[in-house]
């Protein structure tokens, strides 16, 4: 979260940035009205976190006409006029290289901390947004991406 919080400034510093967290238990409701309340604050855009609390806010995206980005695999088909894009986690990626440096012996003790330049995250593509996405937008994406590959989280 906090590594969105500081990739949202650096990208919009004069935007309003809404924060929720919802506890484990009863994250699908708990999220859905959490979703609505930041509609009503304004919300244009609602980027979760991995969980199961995904499903409590896109049925609101698609009752307030608003967007999501939802995180683990691609979720545009779940709703494609909703989902802006999505947040790919390729955890096997991230296993896959372990395991191969550790069959080298190459594999340092400690934690190891990959993202988009590994091929551990990546952005799906926008899809049916895409033509609403100016080239501006999607270079600028690209060049924060490439920056936030080597930024410290």
């Amino acid at each position: 979260r906090e590594g969105f919080g500081r990739g949202f400034q650096a990208a919009l510093p004069d935007g309003k940035l809404l924060e929720y967290r919802v506890a484990e238990g009863d994250e699908v409701s708990r999220a859905r009205s959490l979703a609505e309340e930041a509609v009503k604050k304004g919300a244009d855009i609602i980027f979760c976190t991995p969980g199961d609390f995904n499903e409590g806010v896109l049925p609101v995206a698609e009752s307030r006409g608003i967007l999501v980005i939802l995180v683990g695999c691609d979720r545009s088909s779940s709703s494609p006029r909703h989902v802006l894009t999505s947040l790919v986690l390729r955890d096997d990626n991230a296993a896959f290289r372990a395991v191969e440096a550790a069959i080298r012996g190459e594999l340092p003790t400690g934690v190891l901390e990959w993202g988009a330049e590994e091929g551990v995250w990546s952005l799906a593509p926008f899809l049916g947004h895409d033509i609403y996405v100016n080239r501006e937008l999607k270079e600028a994406l690209e060049r924060e991406t490439s920056r936030a590959a080597g930024m410290d989280f």
